[in-house]
């Protein structure tokens, strides 16, 4: 079945919150006609505004996954608008499963197969700073230039760390 009808159509059943987001993200089991699978759902009734930004960051979510089909680059799984979801509108992103641990690097692929991203770092870079969505917290999926694998930021997990060291310094 295609990802993006199983994200539009299908049965969303929230399975639990992603660790170290910044704003309510959480793991969704979607199902439909049998097929069953993963994705990641950002509610807006759960973000934390920015001063920076309108209401509605899990649109910058969409917006990426548009831009990068549009410009063919295949670098952001299927990702769509869902109304109708449990916690309201927000963004549905296909999730490759199966995930053993949800802040572990995970492969990028292209259909089944890995994809090695490591010589399209200029496209990405591109990608993310014109969609918007490399300013978003911990809980998105960043490409890792020495793996060429995706996975999770963990730039706020390395500031709480550096922060209580220097707290427990002085």
């Amino acid at each position: 079945m295609d990802s993006v009808r199983l994200l539009t159509e299908g049965a969303v059943e929230v399975k639990g919150r992603m660790p170290w987001s910044s704003n309510a993200t959480f793991l969704a089991e979607l199902c439909l006609d049998g097929t069953v699978g993963l994705a990641v759902y950002k509610p807006e009734r759960g973000e934390r505004p920015l001063w920076d930004y309108p209401p509605g960051l899990w649109r910058r979510e969409v917006a990426a996954y548009i831009v990068s089909e549009t410009l063919d680059l295949g670098f952001v799984p299927e990702t769509i608008e869902r109304v109708d979801a449990p916690l309201g509108q927000g963004s549905l992103q296909r999730r490759p499963a199966p995930v053993a641990q949800l802040d572990q690097p995970v492969p990028v692929t292209r259909g089944a197969e890995p994809v090695d991203m490591s010589g399209q770092l200029v496209e990405i870079t591109a990608l993310d700073e014109f969609s918007g969505v490399h300013t978003n917290g911990q809980g998105n999926d960043r490409f890792d230039r020495g793996s060429g694998k995706c996975g999770r930021s963990r730039t706020a997990a390395a500031r709480r760390t550096s922060a209580s060291t220097s707290s427990s310094s002085m």
